[in-house]
């Protein structure tokens, strides 16, 4: 009798350790009482397991499969940041604009089906601005099944005094405004008349909006 209750404590407590390995994105600790599903939970991704969560972090596409038992999950989606502008060698005073953050999403409870594969998108950063050609580039989308996290906007470039929008937006130059930010903040205004006197505004950011300019007056 004591080797049947032995063995017994030892299995569960075999599946409780196991079940650790059982979460989603960031599994809901109901979770773990469910069993393990056999084979890999996610491609090109990075496990942590804090306490009674496993995490999965992507830094690249990939794909997420809820194991036997997952029903609901947490997640947090980033989208690529935009990229700075940029400036001309004959009209390299007043700087260049800022990339403005990429939007987020997260929720929590979120619906999965058992077994089902997901896509993981990570959208890339924007590319820097050329002066004279246009705008730093806006940052590419970031998804994980119908959460998507915008991309941010551009920084304002040497002839596109402008900040693009984005996630958050993208900074202006010159007398040129911040762009608008769809799950973010608005990008810094510019300041200043001339060349002489401009300056440019900060990327928008998930908390605040980036800040204007300070051009010499």
């Amino acid at each position: 009798m004591n080797s049947t209750r032995s063995s017994v404590r030892e299995c569960r407590g075999r599946a409780r350790r196991a079940a650790v390995l059982a979460g989603a994105l960031v599994a809901l600790a109901a979770a773990l009482l469910f069993p393990v599903a056999a084979g890999a939970q996610c491609t090109n991704c990075t496990t942590t397991v804090i306490g009674n969560d496993v995490v999965h972090t992507f830094t690249q596409n990939g794909t997420f499969t809820p194991p036997a038992g997952i029903v609901a999950v947490q997640y947090l989606v980033v989208g690529g940041g935009g990229g700075g502008g940029g400036i001309t060698a004959v009209a390299n005073v007043g700087g260049a604009g800022g990339g403005g953050a990429g939007g987020m999403q997260s929720g929590a409870g979120f619906a999965v089906t058992p077994l089902t594969v997901y896509n993981i998108v990570v959208g890339p950063g924007g590319a820097g601005g050329i002066g004279g050609t246009g705008p730093g580039g806006t940052g590419g989308s970031s998804s994980f099944s119908s959460a998507t996290a915008v991309g941010g906007g551009g920084g304002a470039s040497v002839g596109n005094n402008n900040g693009v929008a984005g996630g958050s937006g993208g900074g202006g130059r010159l007398a040129g405004t911040g762009g608008a930010g769809t799950q973010g903040n608005n990008g810094g205004n510019g300041s200043g008349a001339t060349a002489a006197t401009a300056a440019a505004g900060g990327g928008g950011g998930a908390g605040t909006a980036g800040a204007d300019g300070a051009g010499n007056v």
